[in-house]
């Protein structure tokens, strides 16, 4: 699920009045889709053919139907997995603002460099790795996010998720952009005044089934210029399933959401996050 909170003391209190304060995916939010619904609940541990898919393939083709398909205890694990409760240890606010943590954060996740820029801009190539599925799944939220525009983000999930898996109508990620719109005034296409950067801060692997199923997290500051420049933070978690030589947002109900804690914070660490570091 993608939640999106506002920094309480943005550069410009006119952005304070109207910018998204909390994105919020509701209920199953883009876990199903994006970060907790992919990567969680999809029940396809598909094995990918040696040639990648193009950009535009169609859905049938990217869920690996026919012999791709699993058993049922496979598809079980995954459902398992992604709809298992995950702590929450709150927001690491106080005060209004992130209390950072004292603590050692351990090491970081390394992320693999992407050598290729696939469709709509999101950086792929990434390697069949738990690793490589967070740095996946970082990338289309940034280019999805960095779009500022409906149609961008509906373009971006259409070639990054497996049949079955979220949609350009029911992706949480569509929804949160569309609040994020709503609350700035802005059109459905975006503005060239309205500018949405994400930062991916920090991952946490909840867990894998076989070599190509990972429900990932990533979190993330994103910084709003509309008139000002504000920042917020937000969790996304989703089922990332290795397929067509690349990880894609898998089939299935988005998996429970993560704790939406600030990067950085005493909050994270319990929560089991991790910052994140590029290779």
């Amino acid at each position: 699920m993608l939640r999106y909170r506002p920094n309480p003391q943005p550069s410009n209190p006119t952005v304070a009045r109207r910018r998204v304060l909390a994105l919020v995916v509701g209920a199953v939010g883009l876990a199903v889709v994006l970060i907790v619904g992919a990567v969680l609940s999809a029940a396809h541990l598909v094995h990918p053919p040696t040639t990648p898919p193009s950009p535009h393939a169609s859905r049938s083709s990217a869920a690996g139907a026919g012999p791709g398909r699993v058993s049922a205890e496979v598809a079980r694990a995954r459902d398992q997995l992604a709809a298992r409760a995950m702590p929450d240890t709150g927001t690491g606010m106080t005060h209004g603002r992130p209390e950072l943590t004292t603590r050692d954060p351990g090491a970081p996740i390394v992320l693999p460099p992407s050598p290729t820029v696939g469709a709509w801009g999101v950086q792929t190539g990434f390697p069949k790795t738990a690793e490589g599925a967070i740095a996946q799944l970082a990338a289309i939220d940034v280019a999805a996010l960095g779009s500022a525009s409906l149609a961008g983000v509906r373009a971006v999930i259409r070639d990054w998720a497996a049949a079955g898996g979220p949609s350009p109508h029911s992706w949480s990620g569509v929804t949160a952009m569309a609040s994020l719109l709503e609350s700035t005034g802005v059109a459905t296409d975006g503005t060239a005044r309205l500018s949405v950067r994400a930062l991916p801060q920090m991952g946490l692997i909840k867990g894998t089934v076989g070599d190509d199923f990972v429900v990932a997290c990533v979190g993330f500051t994103i910084d709003i210029t509309f008139g000002g420049t504000s920042q917020t933070a937000a969790v996304d978690c989703q089922r990332m399933l290795w397929q067509g030589g690349r990880w894609v947002i898998g089939p299935g109900t988005e998996p429970a959401p993560a704790a939406q804690a600030w990067p950085g914070t005493d909050a994270a660490l319990d929560a089991g996050f991790r910052d994140l570091v590029r290779a």
